[in-house]
């Protein structure tokens, strides 16, 4: 049966921006929903979501969270295919494994889900910031005393915190000349690329680096300079992506790029977006509950920090305590996304155990 919920979800080709095909995957959604729970449906800026209550409340003891928007693929990502005891497709385990979870835990707790305090919410922006899904809703009052969101944590693993995120864009200036006579002009691409030296110095770390690569990063991710073959570039536009632990904060890296500026006025920045970087507290009640239950059914849970952001940066923010934790998978984002089988269905096994444990009016 859940594999069956899954490979209905992944046919529904929710990419980023589709909000047509996520408005109909929340449908889905919310036809199993509305036989046992309260229902509201949201949209902002075109962008739909979804809330649903086992009674009429914005803030639940625990709320479960997914996103049904995935990245772009090919056609065929989006029928699952089954090899090895694995399923492949877009979303299996980014985060469509999820829903299905959340689904089939409504068929089978039926009414019975009304002696709970819980809440699902539906969100189909993540990929591109969330802010018009979990950061809507969290902003129209709707919260929980926890949150389930299983967004990473590859491989059994409790994400005990994930890097800020901060994506800033660079504008350099230059001057215009024949490219036979260089000397004349000044090549706003060069001059990206020296200060580029000088940014990346400081984001080198400072100790040496081990293989958890706990220290903040900088990546160039775009670069646009000239017109013509024929000419000294005038304009470089670049995006930057910086990637930094919680030890770090905003103000620091704005010191960083300040001073790595200082030789460089014809360089500015702005920017385009921020996530903070986020810690939980591992020791919590119901997450020391869920490893107990997950080692109930045969699941040793470790723990893992991650480099990439998530959702849950909104709801610790707030200081909502999140869970983070996938199954056995992999390649998300890539064309080999899979999830075990048989993992999927000893999740779902601890996860129906779980809420029913820490959902208790």
């Amino acid at each position: 049966m859940l594999s069956t919920i899954l490979k209905q979800l992944v046919s529904i080709r929710t990419v980023s921006h589709d909000n047509s095909a996520n408005k109909r995957l929340l449908d889905v959604a919310a036809n199993t929903f509305e036989k046992f729970l309260f229902i509201k449906q949201f949209s902002s800026n075109s962008y739909p979501s979804l809330v649903a209550t086992s009674r009429r409340m914005k803030k639940p003891k625990l709320l479960l969270v997914a996103h049904t928007d995935v990245i772009t693929g090919s056609e065929k990502l989006f029928t699952v295919k089954a090899h090895a005891g694995k399923l492949f497709g877009r979303g299996v385990l980014d985060m469509k494994f999820a829903l299905a979870c959340y689904i089939q835990l409504m068929n089978e707790l039926g009414a019975d889900v009304r002696m709970l305090d819980v809440g699902i919410m539906l969100t189909s922006d993540e990929e591109i910031g969330g802010f018009n899904g979990v950061e809507f809703l969290l902003q129209k009052g709707y919260g929980a005393d926890f949150v389930c969101m299983p967004d990473g944590g590859m491989n059994w693993q409790i994400e005990r915190g994930s890097k800020g995120m901060w994506h800033v864009d660079f504008d350099v200036r230059g001057k215009a000349a024949h490219a036979a006579h260089p000397w004349e002009g000044e090549s706003a691409i060069i001059t990206f690329f020296r200060f580029l030296q000088d940014l990346e110095k400081e984001f080198r770390p400072r100790v040496p680096c081990d293989g958890t690569h706990y220290h903040d990063t900088l990546t160039v991710s775009r670069i646009e300079g000239g017109d013509t073959m024929n000419q000294v570039p005038a304009r470089l536009a670049a995006s930057v992506n910086i990637r930094y632990v919680p030890e770090t904060s905003k103000t620091e890296l704005v010191r960083r790029i300040q001073r790595a500026l200082k030789k460089y006025p014809q360089v500015s920045f702005k920017e385009r977006v921020h996530g903070h970087a986020w810690i939980t507290d591992t020791s919590h009640p119901h997450i020391k509950k869920f490893v107990s239950v997950a080692k109930q059914h045969g699941i040793s849970v470790g723990e893992t920090f991650s480099h990439g952001s998530s959702d849950a940066r909104f709801f610790t923010e707030r200081g909502i305590p999140v869970l983070t934790i996938w199954p056995r998978g992999g390649g998300h984002h890539g064309d080999e996304e899979w999830i075990g089988v048989r993992d999927f269905e000893v999740y779902y096994r601890i996860l129906k155990d779980w809420v029913l444990a820490v959902a208790k009016r």
